[in-house]
């Protein structure tokens, strides 16, 4: 574990299987009012049109409705790239504008798009129901009006409960700013009326996935609210509903959102993937000891490295209890102490399925870290080995968690590393993992894919990933990147792990 300065939260985007081995097809500014007894004026055609996107090899597909942003005021349909060649197809959706249409109309316009792919998209081998509605900004609001006031749905005989799931992207919650500004209230005064989601909060609502920017880079109050409307519709009964804070991005986050979007439909839609990997070992920390089959003890001084604080005993803080590995910091007088394990010599493995399933500690200075090193250390010394943190979590940025490599190229403070929020990350277990290939390592947290490390050319200096590594576990006090302000009150603190279990692929 080395120190790194937290930039980005840098995301690839989600593979499905045999995505790549179906072809697609476009149908280009579908009428969606077409079929519908309505009087349409020459700004209703051009406006109210959609764009399909579709596999044609794939039976019963599920379907994404994608809705622009733009501020009710402008903004055009694309279909996202990052969004093709996925197993699904999305629809991509425009809609009248302020000043030319007044409100209800663009969410008039909204439902009536997704109404028309619930009505039409088995004929292009889809499956009505598994429609999803998703779209950022001023889309991502009438993605939540659509799906949560169901009067706008019902208009069209469809049933918005039917709607698979929800994922607005930096969405208002509250009514929004251009419908305030139609009658003349400011743009910085809130109102929860007909026209904000949150007034129909309500507990039988589909699936809801919240993505927003990093509040302190995003529009004001725009993560706040959303983490109110969450906050709200848990309070209905609503249980089915989660919010992604994305780290590093602010309002315009839509790249770093698609993942979390893809990711959300595969397991809704329950896609069954044929098991590829098997269990080749596992500590699952049974017993009442430490296995030293398995683990060395590390014994080191304070400042040993990071200028870390604690010094690294073996007495009193490691130990094994009730299935799993307990390692506790702890302040004794003037110093710190901790524990340190690695497999060096002992359990050592080049790519697969790494999976930890942890509990971190609170408090500032508090730095947990499941993590790898390349086993040719010793020869030829870090960063050269390279270095795979599985997981590493720092007390002063409470619930993010951090994925990172290091290698020659990009040793120190570098863009190599994914975030993501994990609002229970100290008071439940979590599963954190990577897959890792001759091609790349993708991280995890509960099956979420959040980042990928794929250089396109490969190097000793970027890919010393091609050889096997060894595990790491401690839990560090102070340093260069976690800081010296130490929460001493809340000490002891404990990192605890369920079990380590390495998967490879079956031949």
């Amino acid at each position: 574990m080395k120190t790194i300065r937290f930039t980005i939260f840098s995301i690839l985007f989600f593979q499905l299987l045999l995505s790549q081995e179906t072809s697609y097809k476009f149908e280009n500014n579908v009428q969606y009012y077409e079929g519908i007894k309505k009087k349409l004026d020459s700004y209703t055609k051009e406006r109210c049109v959609l764009d399909l996107y579709y596999p044609t090899q794939i039976k019963k597909f599920p379907t994404i409705v994608w809705i622009h942003g733009g501020g009710l005021v402008g903004g055009k349909k694309y279909i996202p790239q990052r969004l093709m060649n996925q197993g699904f197809a999305v629809v991509s959706v425009e809609y009248r504008l302020y000043p030319k249409a007044k409100k209800p109309k663009y969410i008039e316009d909204a439902a009536a798009a997704v109404s028309w792919v619930f009505r039409n998209i088995k004929r292009y081998g889809g499956d009505p129901d598994q429609v999803f509605v998703s779209g950022h900004s001023a889309g991502g609001y009438l993605t939540s009006m659509v799906s949560l006031d169901k009067k706008w749905l019902k208009a069209h005989d469809i049933d918005a409960d039917k709607i698979a799931g929800v994922i607005p992207f930096s969405g208002h919650t509250i009514t929004h700013f251009t419908v305030r500004a139609e009658d003349n209230i400011p743009r910085n005064q809130p109102i929860v009326d007909e026209f904000a989601p949150l007034y129909h909060v309500r507990d039988n609502a589909p699936p809801f996935l919240l993505i927003t920017g990093d509040r302190n880079l995003e529009l004001p109050g725009r993560y706040e609210e959303n983490l109110y409307f969450e906050t709200m519709m848990k309070n209905t009964g609503h249980e089915d509903i989660d919010l992604y804070e994305l780290q590093g991005y602010g309002h315009d986050m839509t790249e770093a959102g698609y993942p979390l979007l893809a990711q959300f439909v595969k397991e809704r839609t329950k896609k069954q993937v044929k098991d590829v990997w098997k269990l080749v070992w596992s500590d699952e920390f049974e017993g009442n000891a430490l296995d030293t089959l398995n683990w060395n003890i590390k014994e080191a001084k304070p400042g040993w490295v990071n200028n870390e604080l604690q010094e690294y005993i073996k007495e009193g803080t490691i130990t094994v209890k009730d299935g799993n590995l307990i390692i506790t910091a702890r302040k004794e007088g003037d110093k710190y102490i901790s524990g340190r394990i690695n497999s060096l010599g002992k359990r050592e493995f080049q790519y697969g399925k790494i999976e930890f399933r942890a509990k971190l500690p609170i408090g500032n200075g508090t730095w947990p870290a499941l993590w790898m090193l390349g086993s040719n250390i010793k020869e030829v010394g870090w960063p050269s080995s390279g270095e795979i943190d599985v997981m590493e979590h720092i007390g002063k940025m409470q619930n993010i968690v951090h994925g990172t490599v290091h290698m020659k190229a990009a040793s120190g403070n570098h863009p190599y590393s994914g975030g993501l929020k994990v609002n229970t990350a100290s008071t439940d277990f979590h599963k954190y993992g990577i897959e890792w290939d001759e091609e790349k390592i993708r991280f995890f947290i509960d099956d979420l894919n959040y980042y990928t490390y794929s250089p396109e050319q490969k190097t000793s200096e970027n890919w010393p990933f091609d050889q096997p590594f060894f595990f790491i576990i401690n839990l560090a006090i102070g340093g260069n990147w976690p800081g010296f302000d130490i929460e001493d009150e809340k000490l002891p603190q404990a990192l605890e792990v369920d079990y380590i279990r390495v998967y490879q692929k079956k031949s």
